[in-house]
């Protein structure tokens, strides 16, 4: 018997069951299909998110001891970050071809436009830009490492200008450097310097703005020109007074409505808030354990958390569970 989850594009199991005689076969063969119809018929939703693919196995890279990021280049590439180097995995034919050793690899992005892998990476935690095509085995001419970026923590990148370039933002102690990527020589050119109030944990680009999350806290800044900053916890909003009283680690910002609505993700909870910064639903989200990393996927935040736990929750919620 074959199940395969009443859709043609779900996982398939395989159960085999033994009968004793022909008429008894058919029994369950007919049993089945009806529970098949039945089920069908009630409209099951699905709740298959993800379905997990195996990228590399450790007889194809015994070196590598940790994996530590990785990045979705297309349907059929992956580049991965390890304690070891930068790889790039062809899933197609299992082929893993090394782009760089002996640098420990913090945080890797691919960026199609610009035709580029941006990577943190080495002793000195260097953000470098690769060419795309060094992942297909092109000797890696034209790598640039940004000098200034030295110490960096994070990185992040987006549109700008309406979406006509990118940019390119470093997060180096208190400092942020914006650059704007380019088809010269250097790939970048410095367009801005800020200052944070506390050291940079996370980073996002959205609507035009960079969204920097430190202790207990997320604030937006204007790419472009001199713009005032934003706090996304205000101050005198006092359900959210635990937010700045507790230490708290920020791990991601999610913006729901275009500079109406966001979702503060930090290492205990998630909280949502309007555009000043006030609380904007009464539900929370409870991480079941705590995470190592938190991101946006579709309509859902995705929270993983050590020995390949992962934990899945809508960001929409019915006007009901708003304020």
């Amino acid at each position: 018997v074959v199940a395969s989850a009443y859709n043609s594009d779900g996982p398939q199991f395989q159960l085999l069951i033994l009968t004793e005689t022909p008429n008894e076969q058919r029994r369950w063969v007919s049993v089945l299909r009806e529970l098949k119809k039945a089920l069908s018929q009630t409209e099951q939703p699905v709740r298959t998110i993800y379905t997990a693919k195996e990228v590399y196995d450790s007889s194809q890279l015994e070196f590598v001891r940790e994996t530590t990021c990785a990045a979705v280049v297309d349907s059929e590439r992956v580049v991965i970050g390890t304690e070891e180097g930068l790889y790039g995995v062809e899933l197609s034919d299992d082929a893993v071809l090394a782009v760089e050793k002996e640098k420990r690899v913090y945080q890797v992005e691919v960026i199609p436009d610009e035709q580029l892998v941006v990577v943190l990476s080495g002793r000195q935690k260097h953000v470098r830009l690769y060419p795309l095509a060094a992942l297909d085995g092109q000797q890696l001419e034209g790598v640039v490492k940004i000098q200034e970026s030295k110490g960096a923590q994070v990185f992040a990148w987006g549109p700008v200008r309406q979406g006509v370039t990118n940019c390119l933002c470093v997060g180096v102690k208190k400092k942020v450097f914006v650059y704007e990527l380019n088809k010269t020589k250097l790939k970048h050119r410095k367009i801005k310097e800020m200052v944070t109030q506390k050291e940079t944990q996370w980073m996002g680009v959205f609507g035009g703005r960079l969204c920097v999350g430190y202790a207990s806290g997320f604030v937006l800044y204007a790419v472009q020109g001199e713009g005032q900053s934003l706090s996304l916890i205000h101050k005198d909003d006092l359900s959210l007074g635990f937010v700045t009283l507790n230490p708290l680690d920020a791990m991601c910002c999610i913006e729901l409505d275009q500079k109406k609505e966001y979702l503060l993700c930090f290492n205990m909870l998630g909280v949502y808030v309007d555009a000043q910064g006030r609380r904007a639903r009464r539900q929370e989200l409870m991480w079941p354990s705590l995470p190592l990393s938190i991101c946006r996927v579709c309509r859902n935040v995705l929270a993983c958390s050590e020995g390949l736990r992962m934990f899945v929750c809508s960001v929409f919620c019915s006007v009901r569970d708003r304020l």
